[in-house]
């Protein structure tokens, strides 16, 4: 099958994709330069619908009839939501009230030579592309570029490492993907709890709708696999080209503590920090995020809130943080392990003897020191931390603060329309900017016309 490459991969010219209409799902393969009008009309006819009421979702929004497949963001076997238009309109406001009737892209085409005839999506800030990113080896100037308009990264179990990943929103009562949103998210806090951004539920006899956002990995993986990825939130890209607070490189993306001074450290440097202390027994086991590790510089409020952030350790790693952290929650609810390589089991201590006895393999040992029970007094514990490897100095902490950077070096507190010149300034979160004279919807990070890849991508920063 003939296809082009992205980033080193070929891609076929054609795409399967799965189709959702009144609870019924259809597999479909299209030609990834086929507009979402073809696709309705197919639709329309395989159901019976008129086409003029046959409308198609993804993201929380409607698709325009001139957005290529390909333009839609859409990869191998994502899941597209039809819908039939209801009798009576649907009220929308903010974002969402844009998608029913302006396109938001222009068609996609490309070459003989596969090369893409779209907008640049390089940002035209010269702070955006400062950053040292580690790009796939066959990576072009533009893929790197592309980098570093990705706003959410990802763990995928598929890849096995940290990708850029894709908003998507799904009804809270019926599951559907079907669903409008009532305004685009500004913050995390509008996507990780529920009830915060409005929508409605395009599903027949689905009422009460809570809109749900998800994400998914941005590579196109083929087979069933499921769309629900972790997203890791204190994962950025590095935008504003901040040194690491261990290795003071500038690489992107960078974890970003959520300490004051907002630290920074680069995934090579987090991994080999998460790893050491792990080994050393020295995560934090905490009520609100449980087993963590704060910021390298001992900032207080600095611990990494979600635990799906240690995975990128590695499975073998994150299976032995898995193991350490039951045993912490476990011991902190007074409960003890037998310290006997054979056995290991857990179990909760009432009595204060130091003598305790496994009820398992009947091992004797001391609840104190964990050695052999005996009646002299435990030997002194020797530190880890006397050799333990150090991962920041105040020098390296004060280069690696993500929020003292001065306007300047981050960014302008205003920028132009891309259509007409008039200076707008952002306020809140959301990258979606519509300009107050010619009416433009377009991108504040790439300073383009607002698109499906800059609703996928960085919707809100």
């Amino acid at each position: 099958m003939a296809g082009r490459r992205t980033q080193g991969l070929a891609l076929p010219d054609s795409i399967i994709v799965n189709v959702c209409f009144n609870s019924q799902q259809r597999s479909y393969e299209l030609d990834r330069c086929s507009t979402v009008a073809e696709l309705r009309q197919r639709l329309a006819e395989d159901y019976g619908v008129s086409v003029s009421e046959m409308k198609i979702l993804l993201g929380g929004s409607l698709l325009a009839d001139d957005l290529t497949i390909e333009g839609s963001g859409v990869g191998m076997e994502s899941t597209l939501f039809a819908i039939q238009r209801r009798s009576s309109p649907v009220s929308l406001k903010g974002d969402a009230a844009i998608f029913l009737s302006q396109p938001l892209i222009a068609t996609t085409t490309s070459d003989a030579n596969g090369s893409d005839n779209s907008p640049s999506q390089t940002p035209t800030n010269h702070e955006d592309s400062k950053a040292g990113v580690s790009p796939h080896p066959d990576a072009t100037e533009s893929d790197c570029s592309r980098q570093l308009l990705d706003q959410y990264f990802v763990f995928c179990k598929v890849c096995k490492e940290v990708r850029p990943g894709r908003l998507r929103v799904r009804c809270s009562v019926c599951g559907d993907g079907a669903v409008l949103v009532d305004k685009g998210p500004g913050s995390w806090d509008d996507v990780l709890t529920p009830g915060r951004v409005g929508g409605t539920c395009q599903t027949l006899h689905c009422e009460q709708c809570i809109p749900v956002f998800y994400f998914k990995c941005a590579e196109q993986h083929q087979g069933n696999v499921s769309d629900t990825v972790a997203a890791l939130h204190h994962i950025r890209p590095n935008r504003r080209s901040v040194f690491c607070i261990t290795c003071e490189d500038v690489m992107s993306p960078v974890v970003v503590f959520p300490c004051e001074s907002s630290h920074v450290m680069c995934l090579s440097c987090f991994i080999s920090y998460c790893t050491i202390r792990l080994h050393e027994r020295r995560f934090v086991q905490n009520s609100q995020y449980g087993y963590t590790l704060p910021c390298p510089a001992g900032c207080p409020d600095s611990l990494i809130q979600e635990q799906h952030h240690f995975s990128i350790m590695g499975q073998e790693e994150y299976e032995r943080y898995k193991d350490f952290a039951a045993e912490e929650c476990l011991m902190a609810g007074g409960g003890i392990y037998c310290p006997r390589l054979e056995c290991g089991s857990g179990f909760i201590v009432d009595a204060v003897d130091s003598r305790v006895i496994c009820p398992h393999c009947k091992y004797v040992f001391c609840r104190n020191c964990r050695e052999a029970a005996h009646y002299e007094e435990c030997a002194p514990i020797s530190q880890a931390s006397g050799n333990s490897q150090r991962f920041s100095d105040p020098d390296r902490a004060a280069r690696a603060q993500w929020e003292k950077q001065s306007a300047h070096t981050i960014h302008e507190t205003t920028k132009g329309c891309p259509g007409c010149g008039t200076r707008t300034e952002r306020d809140g979160g959301c990258m979606h900017m519509k300009c107050a004279r010619c009416g433009e919807d377009w991108c504040w990070l790439c300073v383009k016309l607002w698109d499906r890849e800059c609703q996928g991508a960085h919707w809100f920063a």
